[in-house]
């Protein structure tokens, strides 16, 4: 039984630690680096984060998420469907996706049988998560958007 509690205070003792350099290095970055720098650091992180859980989405991609939310559109866009900034998920994400804002936001549709996409604690930025599951929708704004060929 000494054993045991040895080994959990010690590992709370690491998490701990742990948690702190964390913390530490992101206050070091938050005090050395311009916004600009910062923002690029951000969509290195988003990308590399596509790269390794998503693919592009189609138009048919999206309108199979509209049905599901029963075209419960909040915007019209004279334009067709953007597939530079949106994308499914292949596979179940190990990590948070970084909160992206702007230019460097992201739309990202989870099919059924995936669970909840994990978020730093900047939550989604001004990033949207779409869920097939439910039609639910996820990110700053709630936008559910419609395209020229997506009607």
């Amino acid at each position: 039984m000494n054993k045991t509690k040895r080994c959990n205070g010690r590992l709370r003792r690491l998490a701990e630690e742990h948690r702190r350099a964390i913390r530490e290095d992101r206050e070091f970055i938050k005090s050395t680096l311009s916004s600009i720098e910062r923002a690029e650091i951000a969509r290195k992180r988003i990308h590399s984060w596509l790269d390794r859980y998503t693919r592009p989405a189609t138009p048919d991609d999206w309108v199979e998420f509209l049905k599901r939310t029963r075209y419960r559109v909040t915007h019209h866009y004279d334009y067709d469907f953007p597939t530079r900034d949106f994308f499914v998920i292949t596979k179940e994400p190990e990590e948070p996706l970084t909160a992206g804002y702007g230019a460097y936001s992201v739309n990202i549709i989870v099919p059924e049988g995936f669970g909840k996409v994990p978020l730093t604690k900047e939550g989604t930025g001004h990033n949207h998560i779409y869920y097939m599951k439910n039609g639910e929708c996820v990110g700053w704004g709630k936008w559910i958007p419609c395209y020229n060929d997506t009607v």
